[in-house]
């Protein structure tokens, strides 16, 4: 498919044609037009005047992302037919197929280190927290089991950030370029299934890189298909080349050099000591786990049963849970044990209101006054720290040797 020694066939241009439309639309920036095609379409075939986006910015299938997802098919589905009836005499794209090639080619690799290099450094799913290994598994969202089953695994979240940078690896070279696509592909294609079946967010991006390995498998498949499948033998591959000046060639050649280098100094700061994962957290009496013993507001009720202190991702966190009911709120926190005040804010980006502002007493190791004013409300909380415990699952470690099943 797409030979550049022979003419193309009609599905073969179409095909090409569709391909230079989605990707080109996708990975190239379009910050305006992009919004309003996404809203036209939304109001035009879905009657959505407003389109809704996750306001922490974490959420890459919201309402919005699907509309532009359907605007972007739609768009090179019609601009492929359009194209076909005004060129229908070209014989082939070779030039154009290069340099989409070369676009696909480079952002799949910078997603393919990006990904894997925060798994590498264990990163992305973070091992778990007192207050996650707490909180009861039928209580956990799929998406918190699913980072809590890799988080808690670090040699298990390196391996998987490992293939991913190996899968980005062999894609630099012409030699293992084919290799590298396979490997991205079966990399994302179980990533994909993961955030199937688990409702993370992020289906759309990640079948789209799935997409992408796939598509720059595409002029090798009848090879494969003649090796693995056929037992014929294939001859080897040749890559079109555009530049016939070696001087061209020689400028080529510089700027894939600095590409290479601008990963490997974006690797260096993952995974040095100031880039990898984030430092312990500064010490501070009101971090853990607490039994909320009494909670008395003058307006509103409370039914917290537990509250939660913990550091992730740089930043204090302040969470409160029902374990009855499985409610669950998060917040970010700023402390100040000077003052011993702590600053809850909504947990958004750049979001600077406060929500509460509470004055905090250690009674004893064990026992913490919070009090002040939750919005217009005032609020006390009596609050027991939960025990420290040793978790089978973070303490269980590996054996060797297991004459049964250590199924708990």
């Amino acid at each position: 498919m797409f030979n550049h020694t022979r003419p193309w066939t009609s599905a073969e241009k179409f095909l090409f044609r569709f391909c230079l439309l989605f990707f080109s639309l996708h990975i190239l920036p379009l910050p305006y037009l992009g919004d309003w095609l996404t809203e036209a379409c939304g109001r035009l075939f879905f009657g959505l005047d407003t389109l809704v986006k996750d306001p922490n910015g974490g959420s890459g299938d919201s309402q919005r992302d699907w509309i532009w997802a359907f605007t972007l098919v739609l768009l090179s589905t019609l601009g492929a037919l359009i194209w076909t009836l005004l060129d229908r005499r070209r014989r082939s794209y070779n030039q154009a197929k290069y340099g989409l090639d070369t676009l696909v080619l480079y952002f799949l690799i910078i997603n393919m280190f990006t990904y894997g290099l925060i798994k590498v450094a264990a990163m992305q799913m973070p091992y778990p927290t007192e207050g996650r290994l707490w909180q009861r598994v039928g209580d956990m969202s799929p998406m918190g089991m699913l980072w809590t089953f890799i988080g808690s695994s670090t040699p298990y979240q390196v391996f998987c950030g490992a293939m991913e940078v190996l899968g980005g690896v062999l894609l630099l070279f012409r030699r293992t370029r084919l290799t590298g696509a396979l490997l991205s592909a079966i990399v994302m294609f179980q990533v994909f299934v993961l955030n199937m079946c688990y409702d993370v967010p992020v289906k759309i991006f990640s079948f789209f890189l799935l997409l992408s390995a796939l598509y720059l498998s595409l002029p090798q498949l009848s090879r494969l298909y003649r090796f693995f499948i056929s037992n014929q033998a294939v001859e080897p591959f040749v890559y079109f080349e555009p530049f016939k000046n070696r001087t061209l060639r020689r400028v080529r050649t510089g700027i894939q050099v600095l590409f290479v280098a601008a990963i490997c100094f974006f690797a260096w700061q993952q995974l040095s000591p100031g880039g990898g994962p984030a430092a312990d957290a500064p010490s501070t009496p009101v971090a853990g786990h607490f039994i909320v013993e009494k909670a008395s507001r003058q307006v509103d009720t409370i039914d917290w049963t537990h509250l939660n202190v913990q550091y992730r991702y740089g930043q204090y966190m302040f969470s409160a849970s029902n374990e009855e009911k499985g409610a669950r709120s998060r917040w970010d926190l700023d402390i100040n044990d000077n003052l011993r005040i702590l600053t809850v804010r909504p947990l958004l980006p750049n979001d600077t209101n406060v929500v509460a502002r509470l004055h905090y007493t250690t009674l004893d190791s064990t026992q913490v006054l919070m009090q002040g004013m939750w919005g217009a409300d005032s609020l006390q909380l009596n609050l027991k720290r939960r025990p420290k415990r040793n978790f089978l699952l973070v303490n269980r470690g590996f054996h060797w040797i297991n004459n049964e099943p250590f199924n708990r």
